[in-house]
């Protein structure tokens, strides 16, 4: 691999990054924001049947965040054919 043997590896946006790197992520940490809000960029849909959830956080609104949120990880226990 390109980077050499880091212990993590944070991919931030956008979409075609998403997409580019998904076949080789094996965690994932995941906010998801109690709110509609617009933009571009969306972590493509991850299939029940490829991911697990390990762990969650839930956080309240609060003086320094208008919405609240949770903080979701995700484990891979099926790499997807052909990756």
């Amino acid at each position: 691999m390109l980077l050499g043997d880091v212990p993590e590896l944070a991919i931030i946006g956008g979409a075609q990054l998403y997409r580019q790197t998904l076949a080789e992520t094996d965690i994932i940490y995941l906010t998801r924001v109690h709110c509609r809000l617009e933009g571009d960029a969306h972590l493509p849909e991850l299939p029940a049947s490829e991911w697990h959830e390990t762990a969650f956080e839930e956080r309240a609104a609060d003086e320094k965040n208008a919405y609240a949120m949770r903080f979701i990880t995700l484990e891979r226990v099926v790499r997807p054919a052909g990756a």
